[in-house]
């Protein structure tokens, strides 16, 4: 049973891909979300490949207002090193748009800007749009899976915006269901927990808010450390390390632990 759920993973990755190649012919640039906070882990590898990593675009690092400012400038000297326009953004706040903006109008000076707005589910593609249309014109939601159909939004006269579906990687990674970006059911909770108490910014931060989390030799000890902080209590006296791992990952993607960065940049001019 599980590699037919293996199989069927692999052929829905391999549909959507064929439907973005489909889409991307219809459109003349790109507009790459990725997450301020782990903009590297956070890219979809298909924007590396063929007609993808040929296309000229514009990479928003999305939900800026998470991440820490310093290391968002590094991300931004990096990529603008490795010749890619790159701006942070918070679309939620509207902050940041206007420069997306002017680096769309500067890939194509005299000509329509047909943009296809591409990255992994629930990184915020449609808030992105409807800031830069200035208008509710795509669904959004905090939760992956919103956007199920293309989209076309007229954003101005010369821009028009293609808002698609996220397409994850097959299998996705825990780091990438701390962040938000899996759906609930498609990942485990105490695994996302782990990846994110490997960073060591994070391990401080849990250290410091609760006793035990931060120093804790394994991350199944740190978490046992913080269902004891959070009362998290199952049947029978047990402590509930399910239901820690989704408190601390929902402290994490609101930002009440902290502005946190879970990558550096590479070293060298190389995009991530």
């Amino acid at each position: 049973m599980a590699e037919t759920g293996r199989e069927g993973e692999r052929q829905r990755a391999r549909t959507r891909r064929l439907r973005l190649e489909a889409a991307l012919r219809r459109a003349n640039a790109l507009i790459e979300v990725v997450d301020a906070r782990a903009p590297a882990a956070s890219r979809s590898p298909l924007m590396a490949r063929g007609r993808f990593a040929a296309r000229p675009r514009v990479v928003v690092l999305a939900r800026a207002d998470l991440a820490r400012p310093e290391v968002t400038r590094l991300w931004l000297e990096h990529l603008g090193a490795a010749g890619t326009p790159a701006l942070a953004a918070d679309a939620r706040a509207g902050r940041g748009t206007a420069a997306v903006l002017s680096a769309l109008r500067r890939l194509r000076p005299a000509a329509e800007v047909r943009a296809m707005v591409v990255g992994l589910p629930n990184l915020g593609k449609s808030s992105l749009v409807n800031r830069l249309a200035g208008t509710a014109r795509a669904a959004t939601g905090d939760r992956p899976g919103v956007t199920v159909g293309e989209q076309w939004v007229r954003a101005r006269p010369w821009l028009l915006l293609l808002d698609e579906p996220g397409v994850l990687p097959a299998g996705g990674s825990p780091l990438l269901a701390a962040l938000g970006c899996l759906a609930e059911g498609e990942y485990d909770p105490e695994e996302a927990f782990a990846a994110l108490w490997s960073v060591d910014e994070v391990r401080a931060v849990l250290g410091r808010r609760w006793p035990g989390a931060g120093e804790a030799p394994t991350a199944a000890q740190a978490l046992e450390a913080c269902a004891r902080a959070l009362g998290a209590v199952a049947s029978g006296g047990r402590w509930d390390g399910r239901r820690a791992a989704r408190q601390v990952l929902g402290l994490f993607r609101s930002g009440r632990l902290g502005r946190l960065s879970l990558e550096l940049p590479p070293s060298g001019g190389e995009e991530p």
